[in-house]
């Protein structure tokens, strides 16, 4: 396994990509209300098309596995409605207590996690945890978006925020390819290939638009947040959930790098955009993305290390 070389070739777009987004803010080639839209059509038009060609590109006839599905599904369930009760008695703001929720529930798997994960495993593995990730991509984002909402001040039933949050167009891309995939719709190639590439702009485009506003992050005003962030976000929430995966449910291999990829990246890109369309105007939500991104590079590097050491991979 080459491990740098493989660090270096999911990294450094993401850096290149960051670096052009502050390039076009020096530049002045953009503003706030320009960078608002570009937003609005990452969210909108992007994101949707990158999960519709996800699930119906996918072989839901496959067999997969069952026990780390239900796995993952639950600890993603049962750490958005911890996050959800436990910050706000640290976190006063409303505001900032959903950006921080949504950041600590929700990683960059896509973009991240996946492409990492498949390349320490065998090909029968990878097939198996790809669909399991198709599967929770919903959840997460469906929670993610609930909590958000719930923060706003929404006092609706929680199942009436659920409904709306199915709604949001990210689950509803999501879910029309899981049904045409489901009745075998044929689609032209040019139209699988059309949508395939409107869904491969999200992830560089929202790192333009995070590079383009770090000129905007206030000097230390979120670091009181910031800083615990990091390190709950990549270490200790994705200790937990390993640790009960190894010693509950006796994980090991493949499904422990599953679990992993899962919890212990960066926070998700498109957790910015959604944040920032949904009327969240912190960059508490920009920085919890760029410092995890960051700090991920050496800590992805550490759990690999100890789960190969410890002889569990």
């Amino acid at each position: 396994m080459d491990l740098f070389p493989l660090l270096l070739d999911t990294i450094l777009p993401i850096i290149i990509y960051i670096f052009a987004g502050c390039l076009v803010k020096y530049l002045k080639l953009t503003d706030t209300e320009s960078a608002a839209s570009i937003h609005r059509i990452v969210y909108f038009i992007c994101l949707p098309s990158m999960m519709f060609i996800s699930t119906y590109t996918c072989d839901l006839s496959q067999a997969f596995d069952v026990s780390l599905t239900v796995f993952l599904a639950s600890a993603i369930t049962i750490t958005f409605f911890s996050v959800t009760l436990l910050v706000p008695l640290f976190v006063k703001n409303r505001e900032k207590c959903g950006i921080l929720c949504q950041g600590l529930l929700r990683g960059n798997i896509a973009a991240f996690g996946l492409p990492v994960v498949l390349s320490l495993c065998s090909t029968q593995e990878s097939a198996k945890i790809s669909l399991s990730y198709a599967c929770i991509y919903p959840l997460i984002t469906i929670l993610a978006i609930s909590g958000l909402k719930w923060f706003q001040g929404e006092k609706r039933a929680f199942c009436s925020l659920i409904k709306n949050a199915v709604n949001n167009p990210i689950a509803m891309g999501t879910l029309l390819g899981v049904i045409c995939n489901l009745i075998k719709l044929p689609l032209p190639n040019s139209t699988v290939r059309a949508l395939t590439s409107i869904g491969q702009i999200s992830t560089p485009l929202a790192f333009m638009l995070l590079g383009a506003s770090l000129a905007a992050f206030k000097n230390g005003a979120n670091r009181q947040i910031v800083i615990p962030y990091v390190p709950l976000k990549l270490v200790v929430i994705p200790l937990f959930w390993i640790f009960i995966a190894t010693v509950f449910l006796g994980f090991r291999g493949g499904n422990l790098f599953a679990v992993m990829g899962v919890f212990a990246v960066p926070s998700a890109i498109s957790s910015v955009s959604t944040a920032k369309v949904l009327g969240y105007e912190d960059v508490l939500s920009e920085e919890l993305v760029a410092y995890s991104t960051m700090c991920s590079v050496f800590t992805i590097i550490l759990w690999i290390i100890v789960l190969k050491l410890t002889g569990l991979c």
